[in-house]
């Protein structure tokens, strides 16, 4: 029991090692490409900007489109999270919506958010590897709908209704950093707005 104590900080430090590594290796990285372009950068220059060795950095990214892809898979994690956290009362859309208004605060406050789009605009691959993560991320949010309503994982709704929640917190973000006028929430909800007219014009706002 003592060994086991004393082990537990030791592995907390190891796995904040970890984390502090693979965010340097990250930040290197979006640092070269808004320099110099995701297509002209290559794996040594992103290594060697964050004072690693090539070894280093395969032991956290697979490839510089995986480095890509991380702010890919953190934005999916965050809209499961901010779904598990929205009170059951809410009906689903209302919880859509509150889902990605807090994720759209959160990408409009990131110093990142930005870069990351501007990155992808001008590179063909690094706007993949983006792509590629979101049949994952679908799944995933698709699931958590699922278990919120109580219906099996691969209910036909809550699959829907994780596609839209995707769609609506992409073009909210990107509208947002285009223009950046006004609170992002205010571009959210008209999103909704404009959903829930054109599918269900007789529908009341609440």
């Amino acid at each position: 029991m003592p060994r086991a104590r004393l082990q537990q900080p030791k592995e907390s430090i190891h796995l904040k090692k970890q984390e502090f590594v693979r965010h340097e290796i990250w930040v290197a990285a979006m640092d070269r490409f808004s320099a110099v372009g995701f297509d002209e950068t290559t794996v040594d220059q992103i290594a060697t900007a964050a004072n690693v060795s090539r070894r280093t950095f395969f032991r956290y990214f697979s490839s510089k489109e995986d480095v890509m892809a991380a702010a890919m898979k953190g934005y999916g994690a965050s809209l499961v999270c901010a779904l598990q956290d929205q009170p059951k009362e809410l009906t689903p859309l209302k919880a859509a919506q509150a889902v990605v208004r807090h994720v759209a605060r959160l990408a409009a406050g990131s110093p990142y958010a930005e870069r990351l789009l501007k990155i992808a605009m001008e590179s063909d691959d690094a706007r993949k590897a983006q792509i590629l993560e979101f049949p994952r991320i679908e799944d995933e949010l698709g699931k958590a709908f699922a278990r919120r309503g109580g219906h099996p994982e691969d209910h036909l709704p809550s699959h829907l209704l994780a596609r839209v929640t995707l769609s609506v917190t992409q073009l909210s973000v990107t509208r947002w950093l285009q223009k950046q006028r006004g609170p992002i929430e205010n571009v959210v909800d008209q999103a909704f707005s404009s959903l829930t007219q054109a599918f269900c014009p007789d529908a009341k706002q609440r």
